[in-house]
């Protein structure tokens, strides 16, 4: 019996840009819902809780992208947690279908914020 990752395979390693306006970082990706992220990297000064900002990832295979509008929840240390505000279709149903493809399941991407920030602490 093969056992499965809880996560997709560029789940960790993935780099992510975070965007405010006219001002974008690079994090890299820790975990992913359709409910938020979280990232890690060295956390800017001009980014602060509460802020609203536009989170993206290119997808392991394919020219397909992920982009969410988020709100920042979470700052600690070298980690930030992000609630998603809105994400659009195309965006969300790349997400689903390489759940579909790697895990055999979507069931994790609709993880609430706060499973999964309390998993990555």
């Amino acid at each position: 019996m093969v056992e499965r990752s809880r996560f997709i395979q560029f789940v960790g390693n993935t780099p992510v840009r975070i965007c405010k306006g006219e001002r974008c970082w690079d994090f890299t990706l820790l975990d992913l819902s359709l409910q938020g992220a979280v990232v890690c990297g060295a956390l800017p000064s001009d980014l602060l809780l509460g802020d609203h900002a536009t989170l993206s990832l290119r997808l392991p295979e394919g020219d397909a992208f992920i982009q969410m509008h988020t709100q920042v929840r979470y700052l600690e240390e070298e980690r930030l947690g992000m609630e998603c505000l809105k994400i659009c279709a195309d965006s969300s149903g790349h997400l689903k279908r390489m759940a579909a493809l790697y895990l055999g399941s979507t069931n994790w991407l609709y993880r609430d914020c706060f499973t999964l920030w309390e998993d990555q602490w």
